[in-house]
């Protein structure tokens, strides 16, 4: 049963729908310095280089800015590379964080009854652990709402 009150913030929340303001931030100086990779490649005599880093820095930019979760009554909606997903709740069997490439990172994955485990991306540790908590004490709430 779910001892939160409706209506009554909890103390130290994070918000989980959107990543935080720093990466975000940090998104948009990769964004600019893509575009003056491209515009270097354009005027290198070895455009190749430069043009690839920009891609990179280009992409990585995107999939931050790109990244939003929404909590729905019947879903739970995940926006990765500008691209939303609708998963049911009764679909997601567990959240969980295991490691990933990135240092001081970790991803946060779920499992389905429907398909393979399904990634929501990979966050630093402290963001990860928070999107891991948040979705699990809203399956918790959704179970305990749920007849049986």
């Amino acid at each position: 049963m779910s001892t939160h009150v409706p209506g009554v913030p909890i103390a130290g929340s994070v918000d989980i729908s959107t990543l935080p303001r720093v990466q975000r931030i940090s998104s948009v100086i990769e964004i600019a310095f893509s575009v003056l990779c491209f515009v270097y490649g354009i005027m290198a005599p070895r455009p190749w280089w430069p043009t690839a880093l920009g891609t990179l820095l280009f992409w990585d930019a995107v999939r931050i800015l790109g990244w939003k979760v929404e909590i729905t009554p019947e879903y739970l909606r995940v926006r990765r590379y500008f691209l939303w997903r609708s998963i049911p709740w009764t679909q997601i069997l567990k959240v969980g964080v295991g490691d990933t490439w990135g240092r001081g990172q970790k991803a946060v994955r779920l499992d389905l009854t429907s398909q393979p485990m399904t990634s929501l991306g990979a966050f630093p540790v402290p963001f990860a652990v928070a999107l891991r908590d948040a979705l699990w004490a809203e399956i918790n709430r959704r179970r305990d709402r749920s007849p049986v």
